[in-house]
């Protein structure tokens, strides 16, 4: 059942088209802070109304999470972060990248900052490796792997940075392909309109293959070979394997042809496609019906799948709808439905996943979204309403929450100021249980670090090393965090109390 929903997601995705939506605030925010401008923010939090709490647990929450908050502010090479308390840094974190050295800075680490460059980052490394093996905690090995982690995600990071760009010879097997299927069309004019949808012009029919699917997958796989995200992705998944044997991230992506070309045994026999043109060629309607292969039980399986979209044009904007339906021969399965109407001030998506248990639909997740904005050039303001209710297929009893999340931006010469404030609620309960105002703006610099006075770690002897990570840190450490709790409300410092 996992593999058949996977399927039917991928089959949504792929039907459904990108959504056009006008500059909202966040994008506003986001083009000052990607023209290079610094970028600098704030967040705070409120309780509201938690189910379940007694009045003096209710009284703590409140407090502690109205007394919480954090800040941060980034420019090119240079960074500060800080959890706050009752409006004060309790702990910080600064750094900052020079031509040779690097700059940490911390309440956690003392008054002064860290300073190291190249050299020293491999010496302190290696003072690092001295310990953890005296300690027992790895062995030479292990930190052998540990560094060479360090310089793989360094490689990794530094290579998403840059963008990624296919020359012609990497798009030559996705031309080709792209060449086969316009041969495979039957083009002709629209006998019998489809429902629900745009006046079509003309249909286009094919049928697709097994064989179609894996020259599609092979070739779009070997892009991915070339894409630094991909790699990182694989890397979070941890464990891989490869048609049951486990394999490395780097073998995993030398198999990436070879899985696109096991794409098409997924499916049994043709697979015939229907689109439906306008006169501008835009998609109006399209239907596909398709058998997949499967598994359930350990005993093979087969799942029919159809699908169609459809395009409705609306005042201001379109109508599109998705379904997907997906059932074995017991007629069990599941299907997904999209409904999205996009116009130039709302967007509204509603998604409804139900299961099929003997032609029976019963509904499992159901998530709908709502945006409204004002979009213009030097201000933009918007509303989001979000609420997702989930049915246990048992029971049948619903749960249910949403969020509701306001925001604007404004331009002010080069930079934006933006603030956005999102509420939580749960069904059954009016008031809202948790609030987060986020308040940001380009702009503003960071506090520059005092790189005049520093402990430069890479020219300490070993010795010296270790009384500094055993007492310095240690002692320093222990008095931010003993200045933090300094600043908790009475009400949660009351819970420290001996009673």
């Amino acid at each position: 059942m996992k593999k058949l929903f996977a399927v039917l997601l991928a089959l949504v995705m792929m039907a459904l088209p990108v959504l056009g939506m006008a500059a909202s605030p966040s994008e506003m925010l986001m083009e000052a802070v990607e023209a290079g401008r610094p970028w600098s923010g704030k967040i705070a939090f409120e309780v509201g109304a938690i189910p379940g709490l007694d009045a003096e647990s209710m009284t703590i929450t409140k407090d502690l999470m109205g007394a919480l908050g954090a800040t941060f502010a980034m420019a090119e090479n240079k960074g500060q972060f800080a959890l706050t308390l009752s409006g004060e840094d309790a702990i910080n974190f600064a750094f900052e990248a020079g031509e040779e050295d690097t700059y940490l800075q911390s309440n956690l680490l003392g008054k002064k900052a860290l300073a190291f460059n190249a050299e020293e980052g491999k010496v302190i490394l290696g003072y690092l490796k001295n310990l953890a093996v005296e300690a027992g905690v790895m062995s030479e090995a292990d930190f052998a792997e540990f560094e060479a982690a360090i310089a793989q995600g360094a490689t990794q990071f530094s290579a998403q940075m840059e963008p990624v760009a296919f020359e012609e010879a990497d798009l030559a097997g996705l031309t080709a392909f792209g060449a086969e299927l316009v041969a495979k069309m039957q083009i002709s004019e629209v006998t019998q309109q489809p429902r629900n949808s745009d006046t079509a012009t003309t249909l286009v029919t094919m049928t697709l293959t097994g064989e179609d699917i894996s020259k599609f997958y092979t070739e779009i796989f070997k892009l991915a070979q070339k894409v630094p995200q991909v790699r990182q992705m694989l890397s979070a998944m941890g464990e891989l394997s490869f048609n049951g044997e486990p394999v490395t991230v780097d073998e995993f992506m030398e198999k990436l042809p070879e899985l696109g070309a096991q794409m098409g045994d997924m499916f049994q026999g043709d697979i015939p496609v229907e689109v439906y043109l306008d006169e501008a060629d835009n998609v109006v309607y399209a239907v596909a019906s398709m058998i997949a292969k499967g598994e359930e039980e350990g005993k093979e399986t087969t799942v029919a799948i159809d699908m169609d979209y459809s395009r409705l044009t609306v005042n201001n904007g379109a109508a599109h709808a998705v379904n997907v339906i997906g059932k074995d021969p017991s007629n069990n399965g599941v299907s997904i439905t999209v409904n999205v109407l996009d116009t130039e001030k709302v967007t509204s998506v509603n998604v409804g996943v139900a299961s099929i248990a003997d032609g029976v639909s019963e509904p499992v997740i159901q998530v709908d979204v709502n945006v409204e904005g004002e979009y213009g050039e030097t201000e933009s303001e918007e509303e989001a309403d979000v609420e997702i209710t989930i049915t246990d297929s048992e029971s049948k009893e619903e749960f249910a929450f949403r969020f509701e999340a306001e925001s604007e931006a404004k331009k002010v010469g080069d930079d934006v100021v933006y603030e956005e404030e999102v509420d939580f609620y749960i069904k059954g309960v009016e008031e809202k249980i948790l609030c987060v105002k986020i308040n940001q703006e380009t702009g503003k610099e960071p506090a520059a670090i005092n790189t005049s006075d520093v402990v430069r770690l890479g020219q300490m002897t070993e010795e010296q090393f270790n009384t500094f990570l055993s007492k310095d840190l240690t002692q320093n450490a222990y008095m931010a965090l003993m200045g933090a709790m300094q600043k908790l409300p009475t009400s949660v410092l009351m819970l420290f109390v001996p009673q």
